[in-house]
């Protein structure tokens, strides 16, 4: 008995297998066919295989016939489309094969021409990848035609129309590198197969499904990404000054990128435990280690030891009661008074930035705003004294 008319539509993201196997066993046309001409029917009078075969009557007169396949959903890979046929009577017999997308353009696959005969010939056409949009409808005509005025029978039978299915997955979502994964060798659809190239996670790659052979099914790919954040880099040793009116904290720390995340101790930056706050107050000689994180992905930590100078609250000297700044308050030059060599002066605002730097012992202040600085004074032998002034 053979395979009567089997349609799968194997659904996914609106796409279909076609899968159509036509055999007229029922004795009548199937659902959704239909045929033209007055010649044509299902006839048990000399079948090709079975009972029953489409039997489409030809001459000049009868003009030409054909049978038309209902619409099925293209998935965008090849179609194949085989038939089996054989003439009886005389004379010379035309097919073409035309397919239709969503019943509107018409694209012929091929003219053949036959003798009557009752020797069986096996039909194939292909309409390649891309052809059809995935989404159009599909139908399959195949035409009939006497070019001779001989009176003359096609038969046709086992009608197969396929298109591979499209094996579908997960995607897997990005990967750290070093990560362990698996590729499914089963679709989310069922169709069994291998992927190759071999699994890498120390790149981003493109894996290709091949499917088991005797499957109806195409070829797909995976793209997986590798991710491996990029180390924070920076100066090793940073030095920071803590003035009266603030404090450093680990956000004033200068690394790229700058959105990493801090610890204290490499320990907890490999293992990813007791992450810092960027307000966490920064202790000098202390090292602090940041860490570059993208989703799952953690990047090598990078250490930064800090070293930081806290300024005074008060016009005394700290190291040298032989230093003065005066004016005091200034508008314009400022002036320091100290018997030894100076190495640096720098001139620090209420928000703990350095505005001003010089090595002279006059140092012009007029294009400073009015309001309180911190003088840091450090001679050559890196003795450090700070003061207070303002600026008018």
């Amino acid at each position: 008995m053979k395979t009567r008319l089997l349609l799968l539509f194997i659904s996914f993201l609106g796409n279909a297998q076609i899968n159509v196997n036509m055999g007229f066993e029922s004795g009548s046309l199937p659902s959704g066919w239909t045929t033209y001409g007055v010649g044509v029917s299902i006839s048990s009078t000399s079948p090709i295989v079975g009972s029953y075969s489409l039997r489409l009557n030809t001459s000049t007169i009868s003009g030409v016939q054909n049978v038309t396949t209902s619409n099925y959903t293209s998935n965008g890979n090849p179609i194949n489309i085989s038939f089996l046929s054989k003439e009886s009577g005389s004379g010379t017999i035309g097919y073409e094969v035309i397919y239709i997308v969503n019943n509107s353009s018409m694209f012929s696959l091929g003219l053949m021409a036959r003798q009557a005969s009752s020797t069986v010939a096996t039909n194939t056409f292909s309409i390649p990848s891309g052809s059809i949009p995935s989404g159009s409808l599909v139908s399959v005509l195949i035409r009939v035609g006497a070019p001779s005025i001989t009176v003359s029978s096609a038969f046709l039978d086992n009608i197969v129309i396929s298109q591979g299915a499209v094996p579908t997955f997960n995607q897997i979502a990005t990967q750290c590198l070093g990560a362990t994964f698996v590729l499914p060798n089963t679709s989310t659809n069922g169709i069994i197969g291998t992927w190759s190239p071999a699994i890498n996670n120390s790149a981003t790659t493109t894996y290709t499904f091949t499917p088991a052979a005797g499957q109806n099914a195409t070829t797909t790919t995976m793209t997986i990404e590798v991710d491996q954040p990029v180390t924070p880099t920076g100066n090793a040793i940073q030095y920071f000054t803590n003035t009266v009116f603030q404090a450093k904290k680990l956000a004033d720390i200068v690394v790229y990128p700058s959105n990493v995340v801090w610890y204290s101790s490499i320990r907890n930056a490999v293992s990813g435990t007791n992450p810092l706050s960027n307000n966490t107050s920064l202790v000098s000689r202390n090292t602090y280690y940041a860490v570059n994180v993208i989703g799952n992905c953690r990047s090598a930590p990078f250490g930064v030891t800090v070293n930081i100078t806290n300024m005074s609250n008060s016009n005394k000297i700290e190291v040298n009661s032989n230093i003065n700044v005066y004016p005091n308050p200034v508008d314009d030059i400022l002036n320091i008074e100290t018997p030894f060599e100076i190495k640096s002066i720098e001139i620090y605002n209420s928000q703990g930035q350095k505005v001003l730097s010089s090595n002279q012992k006059q140092i012009n202040v007029s294009d400073l705003a009015i309001g309180v600085y911190m003088v840091r004074i450090q001679d050559i032998e890196n003795n450090v004294t700070t003061k207070r002034i303002i600026i008018k």
